[in-house]
């Protein structure tokens, strides 16, 4: 699982990540919002003077946003951390690379 392989280093790059990610999409979803309605997106949908489709709309592009830009930053910080422990692996067995490949 990708938790294992990152390390708590890459466990920290994600939950920062995550949580800018979420920031990024509010931001990005808003920005977008106005360009497609003119409008600007609801800040509280659980209000009830929020038209439902609105209030659901929001929510779905702002989740939608976030996730993927989740996905994203989690799949560069676990190729990161692979790269980063092969060559490690690479250096303590003084290999030179080539036959890295073949196992």
């Amino acid at each position: 699982m990708a938790e294992r392989e990152v390390g708590r280093a890459g466990q920290l790059v994600l939950l920062g990540g995550t949580a800018a990610a979420a920031a990024l999409a509010q931001r990005a979803v808003s920005v977008v919002w106005v360009a497609a309605t003119g409008r600007r997106p609801p800040e509280d949908p659980a209000d009830p003077d929020v038209q439902t489709r609105q209030a659901v709309a929001a929510a779905a592009l702002t989740g939608l946003t976030a996730g993927v830009l989740r996905t994203l930053l989690n799949r560069r910080v676990t190729r990161s951390s692979r790269a980063r422990a092969e060559r490690k692996a690479l250096r303590a067995s003084g290999g030179s690379g080539a036959s890295a490949g073949a196992a």
